[in-house]
């Protein structure tokens, strides 16, 4: 063996000499066999036939690439690095650098604390050849690693280059708790005031969606600079404090980056602000032309392709007039999208708008004040005029009521608090005041539309100009005035803020909310919490990101510690003085007038009575000129309007306009009218006192135009309000089917909490909106009762019919259940296993069937190398009955959970971990198949982290509808309880007949209302666009065609 292997060293030296070029290099797809040297524009060199014929066993032509057996470096733990799959190893040295200097000629390296921030790199060689190198950054936080193609320059925003994009984990972020990331990417440049600085932010679209570090599944991600905040800490604080108040916020996580190569410093891995179901939750009309183009085709086999599929999609995204048409022109064929697409909604929502006085996007309008809105999806919205006409006049009349005396649009005649969610414009406003973000209603500020539903504000998104950081300390270095007030650039003149902060009803529900979250608010700074946490997390990372000078940072007056000083200084005053102003409604309303207290209030008495009887509100004026009627207000809504009598007028206040509980402060406000209705007013001299920012203070007059109005803040003494409205039940009652309850027309106020029913016993922990109907539930009836948290009583659903098994049925076999441990150690199971099953009425003789593995995870126990390995079975599955294939045997330090130990065929092959494609053939002919991490078989493949060694892929109620992603769950065995390991194992021939009572395979038709034809079509078209690359693809059409 050691000759041959000497030989095999001469071989590749004697090619190298021939082709004169520097060492080789190594990547996670070479081998010895096939090797580019580097900086050589050469072939690769096939050394088999240098060998002469000579047969070198795959120990020694095994793969050749560096990996590390460790995902990231740790100050004090060895990190071993192995050469191809660890069998290499005689004749094999190693050189550890760092800082040019050898730290270690052993296979591992055991990182001490000043290694920290440098570059870890280790040389192989064999023989005195040089196999490969391969480098690490030692950091206590996530390591990004890019590197585009042909270490190309990201020079623009707008077009993106091809790279690769891998991400180290550490110890809070790593495979064992979350999904990283390692594979082809595009990148461009992303900012506005922020790109084409020394150290550049960048827009990240990964190769496919991705559930990165548990952040929720996209392509789309950023890498945030913090360029011009050198504490690094503003986005990062205000992102998580509007998570910890429940708004859609942007998760982020510190990396470092190394670009082609080279530290570029820390930065923040973040999603990027776009509509999702984990981001910005509103309907998605890019869903809508992807699932209509795709159903076109399938229903045009003949006259349309793939090629045509996706230029639907980009027709339908770019030309967009079917929103509202509802028709779709293509190739001289007029489509219904209705028909495509099942309850296709109205197109008054699934925007997402920013206010941004760049207004650079395609779909913009301004509205009357000046405001710039932008709509960044669906991009080109305004090529349905009628949609963007709709969604301009709404957030117009939200203006409007926004600027009106009592908040009321005139064209609508509804509040703002009626036209935007007020929770989100209240939580928003809260952040940005916190941090005192100069760009609030100016840059950045995003807002979104749901379907029917009001303008929602947020996410916050761009907090480096806020809090006294060093670029903006002229702008934001006051932490005893209001944002709101003081900051009047561009659009903030108008800002609708400035507005907002005058109605009464705003600063009520204002104080509510900063009461609720005054622990998060405080955490903030309070020793041990936000700022701390981070500061010891990131320390390192940052001043190794200051030592780029201001290729780091914007400002290198103060080192890190310095800035975070400034930012701790100014928040510890900021959450003082706040805590002061919020100290009362009365206290933070008088506040937020500045200059515009109403002076005219004390002409105004205003009281509310409130009994078990019902509430009114009486006000009276004394001496107020042109005085003639009352208008009256509660929570943000029009009461009635009364006249005075002997200055005095009572207004009766609906039980249901008032909060249902005893415990919540109602505000009722007057204005007071003349007798054309219009606002009673008048100009008053105001003593402003102005403050100077170095100290000291002067005092100036102004007249001020107020109107005529009070408030007062009350209690509902009234009993609590049964609750009212219809609870219907979606879906049908079979087993294996989601039945979602909706609650309509009703009067809920507080939060929902179901309770779900089988024949009148409660189910336990049945408590959604959703339920999953069981395998015990067959025969019984079901309905669902939901009750609110203020209103009392609930309201109940009718019931079901008796619930069924589905009569659907298979007449091939499914795989169900593949557990693989890839010999990682530590399994919870005994050996790996492929689970069988068979759904059709009748046996099943396993002859000519056979299990198809692959693996291309380099160097590791179950790769294949990417080339299928086979199983012949042999036997028969009886109807309704598993087959179980026993494989390797694993290992565990401790005990395993579960003992595969009955089983029908037993394979000495190993199962990999994170990536496997398994098939199950017939023939030449595929059955059924699963792909993690590999190139799909049955719709999309399984994301990289869906499995570990503690977890299987299972299939969810013998679903089957050809889309791996919905068809299998993960099944965790590690912790999992008795009942549901019960529940979940493997079954083999000798458990008999199971699954009847579970439910029988779902045919999983999107839409139940196809056709029998249009089902056939639709499958016929997803399994043979899943097998056009397979040789046997176009034998299984014809098959399918036929009938076989």
């Amino acid at each position: 063996m050691k000759q041959l292997k000497k030989a095999l060293s001469f071989t590749l030296a004697l090619a190298l000499a021939i082709s004169s070029v520097a060492p080789l290099s190594t990547s996670a797809n070479t081998s010895l066999a096939s090797w580019t040297p580097v900086g050589s524009s050469n072939a690769a060199i096939d050394v088999t036939d240098a060998t002469q014929g000579i047969t070198i066993p795959d120990i020694v032509l095994g793969t050749a690439s560096l990996s590390f057996e460790k995902e990231y470096p740790k100050v004090g733990e060895a990190f071993p690095v192995m050469v191809g799959d660890g069998t290499l190893t005689d004749d094999v040295t190693y050189d550890w650098t760092i800082d040019g200097k050898t730290v270690s000629t052993t296979d591992s390296y055991t990182p001490i604390a000043q290694d920290l921030e440098k570059m870890l790199t280790v040389t192989v060689s064999m023989n005195g050849l040089e196999l490969g190198s391969k480098s690490v950054l030692i950091s206590n936080v996530m390591v990004v690693y890019i590197d585009t193609e042909n270490n190309a320059s990201i020079t623009s925003k707008e077009t993106y280059i091809n790279g690769s994009f891998q991400l180290q984990g550490n110890s809070f972020y790593n495979t064992t708790n979350t999904t990283l990331y390692n594979g082809a990417m595009e990148i461009r440049g992303r900012g506005n005031s922020t790109w084409g600085l020394n150290k550049n932010p960048y827009k990240i679209k990964l190769e496919k969606s991705t559930d990165l570090l548990g952040f929720g599944k996209s392509k789309h991600w950023v890498l945030i600079a913090n360029y011009m905040d050198e504490s690094h800490m503003r986005n990062k604080l205000a992102y998580d404090l509007s998570q910890d108040m429940g708004m859609p916020s942007m998760q982020s996580a510190y990396v470092e980056l190394v670009l082609n190569g080279e530290y570029v410093g820390l930065y923040q891995l973040c999603e990027q602000v776009r509509i999702s179901d984990t981001r910005v939750n509103t309907f998605d009309w890019s869903k809508v032309s992807e699932s209509v183009a795709k159903k076109i085709v399938a229903a045009n086999p003949a006259a349309l392709t793939t090629n045509d599929q996706t230029a639907i999609e980009d027709q339908m995204n770019t030309e967009m007039s079917w929103m509202t048409s509802k028709t779709l022109e293509y190739k001289g064929v007029s489509y219904n999208v209705a028909d495509y697409y099942k309850d296709l909604p109205d197109a008054d929502g699934g925007f997402l708008i920013e206010l941004d006085e760049y207004w650079d996007e395609v779909s913009k309008f301004k509205t009357s004040s000046g405001q710039p809105i932008q709509i960044s999806e669906p991009e080109y919205l305004a090529t349905d005029s009628e949609a963007f006409t709709n969604l301009s006049d709404y957030i117009q009349d939200f203006e409007d009521g926004v600027r009106a005396y009592d908040f009321y649009s005139p064209s609508v005649n509804k509040s703002y608090t009626e036209l935007a969610d007020m929770d989100s414009v209240i939580k928003t406003w809260l952040v940005n005041e916190i941090f005192f973000n100069t760009e609030t209603c100016k840059k950045s500020f995003y807002m979104y539309k749901d379907i029917n539903r009001p303008l929602s504000f947020g996410p916050v998104w761009d907090m480096d100009w806020s809090a006294n950081s060093d670029i903006s300390s002229s702008e934001t270095n006051f932490p005893t005035k209001w944002m709101t007030i003081e900051r009047s650039s561009s659009a903030q003149a108008e800002s609708w803020y400035k507005y907002m902060i005058k109605d009464p009803y705003f600063a009520l529900k204002a104080r509510e909310a900063y009461q609720e979250f005054s622990t998060q608010i405080q955490d903030l700074t309070a020793p041990g919490k936000d700022m701390d946490q981070l500061y010891a997390y990131i320390q390192t990372a940052a001043n190794a990101n200051y030592a780029l000078g201001t290729d780091g940072v914007r400002s290198t007056k103060k080192d890190f510690a310095g800035q975070v000083s400034t930012l701790r200084t100014f928040l510890t005053k900021r959450l003082a003085w706040l805590d002061a102003q919020f100290s009362s409604v009365d206290t933070l309303y008088t506040s937020l007038q500045g200059s515009d207290e109403n002076t005219l209030a004390s002409q105004i008495s205003l009281s509310a009575d409130s009994t078990a009887s019902g509430t009114t509100a009486t006000v009276t004026v004394d001496s107020m000129k042109d005085a003639a009627k009352a208008a009256f207000y509660v929570n943000g809504k029009k009461v009635s309007t009364e006249a005075l009598a002997a200055d005095t007028a009572t207004a009766s206040i609906p039980s249901e306009m008032l909060i249902n509980d005893t415990t919540k402060d109602n505000i009722v406000t007057v204005y007071i009218l003349d007798s054309s209705d219009q606002p009673v007013k008048a100009i008053v001299p105001v003593i402003r006192t102005v403050t100077l920012p170095y100290g000291g203070s002067y005092q100036i007059s102004e007249d001020v135009n107020v109107y005529a109005t009070e408030y007062e803040i009350f209690k509902n003494a009234a009993a609590p309000i049964p609750l009212t409205g219809s609870l219907t039940l979606n879906g049908t009652a079979k087993a294996g089917n989601t039945l979602t309850a909706v609650l309509s027309a009703s009067n809920i106020t507080g939060i929902p909490a179901y309770q779900w029913f089988a024949d009148r016993q409660e189910i336990s922990g049945a408590n959604g909106s959703t339920y999953q109907v069981r395998a015990e539930d067959l025969g019984k009836t079901l309905y669902v009762s939901v009750s609110s948290t203020i209103e009392s009583g609930s309201v109940n659903s009718v019931s079901t019919n008796p619930v069924t098994a589905a009569d659907v049925q298979y007449a091939d076999l499914i795989i169900h259940q593949i557990y693989g441990g890839g010999n990682a150690g530590s399994n919870p199971v005994s050996h790996d296993f492929i689970e069988i099953y068979n759904p059709s009425l009748s046996p099943v003789d396993l002859k000519g069937y056979k299990i198809s593995y692959l693996s291309n995870r380099a160097g590791k126990a179950g790769s294949t190398g990417g080339l299928p390995v086979m199983l012949e079975l042999t036997g028969t599955i009886p109807s309704h009955t598993s087959f179980l294939i026993r494989c390797k045997e694993e290992t565990t330090t401790t005990s395993f959970r579960y003992m595969v130990s009955a089983f029908d065929q037993e394979w000495n092959q190993t199962i990999d971990n994170k990536q496997y494609s398994i098939s199950l053939l017939k023939g030449t002919q595929f059955i059924d198949g699963v792909s993690v991490n590999e190139a799909p078989v049955e719709g999309p493949a399984l994301a990289d982290g869906f499995i570990s060694k503690q977890f299987t892929a299972r299939r969810n109620a013998f679903s089957d509808k050809d889309n791996n992603v919905t068809d299998f769950v993960a099944i965790s065995y590690l912790d999992i309880s008795d009942e549901n390991l019960a529940a979940s194992r493997p079954r083999s021939l000798s458990d008999g007949i199971w699954g009847l009572s579970d439910s029988s395979p779902d045919p999983g038709n999107d839409d139940s209302e196809l056709t029998d034809i249009e089902k056939f079509i639709q499958r016929l078209y997803n399994k043979v666009l899943s097998r056009t690359a397979e040789p046997e693809g176009m034998t299984y059409y014809n098959d399918l065609l036929v009938g076989n």
